[in-house]
């Protein structure tokens, strides 16, 4: 989860977080320091959170996944948890029907194993989303 604002190109965004209410549950990590009260400024990365959810299956883990950002609750920034909702709902993400290893290589300008595959996958899908007929809200 990055304090940035999606539909102002990933803008930065800071704040002080008003409201912060994290989830939780079996096979559900939330990784970060964030908290009620707490500063998000802009002069360091913009991670704030990391969800880790895992399944018995890609298909479980999805929905742990969505469940857990319904369950996040961050007032006083922008966020990018819609976005990741919108990405775990879409069609071509819940089949497989994608290709992100060029995706990543045009993002990145370098070949994909070379990097964090993790990492650069997200980058290539909000690079989708703001570069494709797909419009972010």
């Amino acid at each position: 989860i990055n304090a940035e604002d999606p539909a102002k190109n990933f803008q930065p965004s800071p704040g002080i977080i008003s409201v912060c209410h994290q989830p939780s549950g079996f096979r559900t990590r939330v990784d970060g320091s964030i908290f009620q009260g707490c500063k998000v400024t802009p002069y360091y990365d913009s991670l704030i959170a990391k969800i880790i959810c895992k399944g018995r299956n890609r298909s479980e883990a999805i929905q742990r996944t969505l469940r857990s950002l319904d369950e996040f609750v961050l007032e006083g920034i922008t966020t990018t948890i819609d976005l990741h909702k919108k990405i775990l709902n879409h069609k071509k993400f819940i089949k497989s029907d994608f290709d992100l290893v060029n995706r990543v290589k045009r993002v990145v300008g370098v070949s994909w194993y070379s990097c964090d595959i993790n990492y650069w996958s997200s980058c290539a899908w909000c690079d989708y989303f703001a570069y494709s007929k797909t419009k972010y809200p």
